[in-house]
């Protein structure tokens, strides 16, 4: 009898554990799923899809692989982040069953960005895939196959939201609501200033701006776009690119020892593809004036104080010899004040009737043009 008991108890501890089958295990088991399978082990998510969770994976065919554009899934497969970012947003983080899809919501995926679940004449789609077979269950979640590969939203402005060296960045945009700008369609460059890059401004410089969002931040940002897409290799020593902020200022590109500039800022990452344009990750706030040296690192024997400044900026010569004529001018490069220091051991600029904000003072000798900014605050 208990022989039997310990009989009857292995057939059913083996049957079970036949029966058990993961996520991954449904992928790997099915006819119309080798693509997705071997997308999978590249990207190392089979041990994510197999473990004990709650899941919901929007399973592509072989079909819907095929149907990208040529060499996309080549691309693709060499891209091993690209590739699980790809994967996740496939992904959620929940059991999602087909009565649950039946409706037009809005769903978070493990990748961070959000897929549309629409209902249109009896059929489910899932942003432009249809989901032509529902509920396989599994035990860590369920599995649903659709008709189509779902590509994440890639926009200037999703790179920028995925980056972690652009906080700040993110912020400003949002603050001045640009993010819908730079996630449309069109074609951009943008070069984007680093964490790092604000934090260098002068005390109190990015408040200013995040003080007034729409305005003069906005302005700010926009100085920093252009409205088409403009690789590296598109990019040739003294090209004029104008950018678009309200004035159509323009920034001038300059190419040194195979170092790029956008102005004042080195382009330090180049080409991170978007949908809609190209981002270059630039390492500093671009300021209005091209071809300048910055003040505060030359070796010229003139400093520019205080800053922030309320009332007056002083400008101090210590080398009697040199004049200079000099330009006070706003971030769009509007002149505020002009100024001539012949020889003047120190020159007082009064600023006492000038709206806070972001300046730029602008010193010119024979041969170079000098730079530095300046927060005027009330």
């Amino acid at each position: 009898m208990f022989n039997k008991i310990y009989t009857l108890l292995i057939c059913l501890f083996v049957t079970t554990n036949l029966s058990a089958q993961s996520i991954f295990d449904i992928v790997a088991g099915s006819d119309v799923h080798n693509t997705l399978e071997t997308a999978i082990l590249q990207a190392e998510l089979d041990g994510t899809l197999s473990a004990p969770g709650s899941l919901t994976l929007f399973a592509p065919t072989d079909a819907a692989f095929e149907a990208l554009p040529a060499n996309t899934l080549a691309d693709v497969l060499a891209d091993t982040d690209l590739l699980t970012s790809i994967l996740t947003y496939h992904a959620l983080g929940s059991t999602v069953l087909a009565d649950d899809l039946a409706t037009d919501i809005t769903v978070s995926t493990l990748n961070g960005q959000d897929i549309i679940v629409r209902l249109e004449d009896d059929n489910v789609f899932i942003n432009d895939a249809q989901v032509t077979v529902t509920d396989i269950a599994a035990d860590n979640g369920v599995v649903h196959v659709i008709d189509a590969v779902l590509l994440p939203n890639n926009s200037v402005f999703d790179i920028v939201i995925n980056s972690e060296v652009h906080t700040t960045l993110e912020t400003a945009i949002f603050a001045a609501n640009l993010d819908e700008t730079l996630q449309g369609e069109g074609t951009f460059t943008l070069f984007a200033p680093t964490d790092a890059a604000f934090e260098a401004l002068p005390q109190g410089a990015l408040q200013t701006l995040l003080d007034d969002p729409t305005g003069l931040l906005a302005q700010t940002l926009l100085f920093h776009a252009v409205g088409s897409t403009a690789f590296a290799a598109d990019l040739n020593d003294g090209d004029i690119l104008t950018t678009l902020d309200a004035a159509g200022n323009t920034v001038t590109v300059s190419i040194t020892n195979g170092d790029v500039f956008i102005n004042n800022a080195q382009v330090i990452v180049a080409d991170i593809a978007a949908d809609n344009g190209v981002v270059h990750v630039v390492d500093a706030v671009i300021s209005v004036l091209s071809n300048t040296i910055d003040l505060q690192n030359s070796d010229v024997a003139l400093s520019v104080y205080p800053n922030p400044a309320s009332s007056y900026i002083s400008i101090e010569n210590a080398d009697l010899s040199a004049n200079y004529t000099g330009r006070l001018v706003d971030v769009m490069g509007r002149e505020v004040k002009r100024f001539v220091i012949n020889g003047a051991s120190l020159e007082t600029i009064d600023v006492s009737n000038i709206a806070q904000g972001v300046y730029f003072v602008e010193l010119r000798d024979a041969t170079n043009v000098y730079q530095q900014q300046v927060v005027i605050q009330k």
